[in-house]
């Protein structure tokens, strides 16, 4: 159990419930996930439809894999993380449809009926699982959203205080897995600058603890993330209507230049044109 070897959240981000109780998933947020998975595997649009379907093919592979107590997303309220957390919770409440229709189908062959079974499956059906890493120095519009969407669609998130780095929470949710793999969910862009020469499931670096990188997203580019949160009117930090594209911290990022306005005032993010200028409005250190 993760809870027991976590630091105390800095942030009210996770809403708690009773002990033993914790990982359980409403019916209705799975089912609101589950027609989400379906529109996503239904999406005709010319320009994403096959970057989504190569997105759900992967993390359906990583919760066969993994299953859903071992994948994890990283959420920090960028735009990125925002379409791998929807993209990430339409496939684990697929993987809980799956089992579901598996169960079906071997009553039906076998003739048997166990309603205990059954309901215990139901209980056991667990929430979405992220990882959050709070900043001293975070934009309170992040906070905002982050507080919103765990509540919003039922989240289990573990919110690190600025006091733990990112491998001190690594090597928190490897240890806590073992000896089970872990599958760590990321919104890597192959324009990014750590993504090098990853694929969509990638082995930790030698000096991180051991786990898989799963990046259901690391050939879409600027575009097809705008594209995919407009076209399905998914919700977004409020900064980015207000010209930043890409967000680090309050001292280290401003609005986009390319997307200032001649009398004042910033055009939003998905308006960007040169793509190239995505990172313009984060200072060099």
């Amino acid at each position: 159990d993760i809870a027991r070897h976590s630091p105390t959240p800095s942030t009210p981000f996770d809403h708690h419930l009773e002990a033993g109780e914790r990982g359980f998933w409403s019916q209705r947020h799975f089912e609101e996930a589950l027609n989400l998975y379906e529109r996503l595997a239904d999406c005709d649009d010319s320009y994403v439809s096959h970057k989504i379907d190569e997105a759900l093919k992967c993390l359906d592979s990583a919760y066969r894999l993994y299953g859903p107590r071992h994948v994890i997303g990283s959420y920090n309220g960028g735009k990125d993380a925002v379409v791998i957390l929807h993209l990430m919770r339409a496939a684990h409440a697929k993987f809980y449809h799956n089992i579901l229709n598996q169960q079906t189908e071997h009553k039906e062959q076998t003739g048997t009926t166990n309603g205990t079974a059954d309901s215990k499956t139901s209980c056991e059906r667990i929430r979405p699982r992220v990882i959050y890493f709070d900043h001293e120095e975070e934009f309170p519009e992040i906070r905002k959203l982050l507080k919103s969407t765990v509540t919003a669609y039922d989240l289990d998130m573990l919110a690190f205080e600025s006091s733990f780095s990112f491998l001190d929470g690594l090597e928190i949710l490897v240890n806590s897995a073992k000896p089970m793999n872990m599958g760590f969910v990321l919104g890597t862009r192959k324009a990014d600058p750590n993504a090098r020469d990853q694929g969509q499931f990638a082995p930790s670096s030698s000096y991180m603890p051991p786990f898989m990188r799963v990046n259901p997203i690391l050939d879409w580019c600027y575009g097809h993330v705008w594209h995919f949160l407009r076209l399905f009117q998914l919700p977004y930090c409020s900064l980015y209507d207000d010209g930043y594209t890409s967000l680090g911290n309050v001292k280290d990022t401003l609005p986009c230049p390319a997307l200032e306005k001649p009398q004042g005032g910033y055009w939003p993010a998905y308006m960007l044109g040169d793509w190239d200028q995505e990172r313009a409005g984060r200072k060099t250190q």
